[in-house]
């Protein structure tokens, strides 16, 4: 099988996993978004929640640790059907996670697309701002190595508890998320 370069002899894959995996702090980066027109239903992209919405991200990762802290500010909101408006700092898609093993826990804001579709979701998407939540992943999906659990195939889990804003008929709910996949394999015999 050839190599295959893009654009200008750089192999994209290679590069992408070593820019991934490289630990230590990536780069303090700017954004800015703009935005006359608010958007009621978000796909997959990055579009800004306010008419003015500067902001600054960097990371950090180790063999076990990693941390995000996106920092960014809502201006000129749009005043949501109760009349709130969602404006000033924010730190959605900031995070903190260790990883042990092949599980990994966070606690942060990290939006969440859950569902079949890949222009509207109906279970989770980012219509919604991120909320503050503990999570818990499975990070490879591998087989059961149990004779007896070999046939439930690779298998992933993820699961979530977060609290909610006040601003509803019950203030402050908790919200939980799990959510099992796996994909069986023909038993042998």
């Amino acid at each position: 099988m050839e190599d295959r370069k893009v654009g200008w002899g750089h192999d994209l894959l290679g590069t992408t996993l070593e820019r991934e995996s490289r630990t230590g702090f990536s780069p303090l980066r700017a954004t800015i978004g703009l935005s006359d027109n608010r958007v009621n239903v978000r796909a997959f992209g990055s579009k800004p929640r306010a008419v003015f919405q500067p902001g600054v991200v960097t990371s950090w990762m180790n063999d076990r640790f990693a941390a995000r802290i996106s920092l960014s500010t809502l201006n000129g909101v749009k005043s949501d059907w109760k009349g709130r408006k969602d404006e000033g700092l924010t730190v959605d898609g900031s995070y903190l996670a260790a990883r042990l093993g092949n599980w990994s826990g966070s606690v942060g804001k990290i939006d969440r697309w859950w569902g079949p579709g890949w222009d509207g979701s109906l279970i989770m998407s980012t219509n919604a701002r991120p909320i503050p939540a503990v999570s818990l992943d499975r990070r490879v999906p591998e087989p059961f190595e149990s004779k007896w659990l070999s046939w439930i195939g690779p298998w992933s889990f993820h699961s979530f508890i977060g609290r909610l804003e006040k601003e509803r008929h019950v203030p402050k709910p908790f919200l939980w998320g799990m959510r099992v996949e796996f994909a069986p394999t023909p038993v042998k015999g």
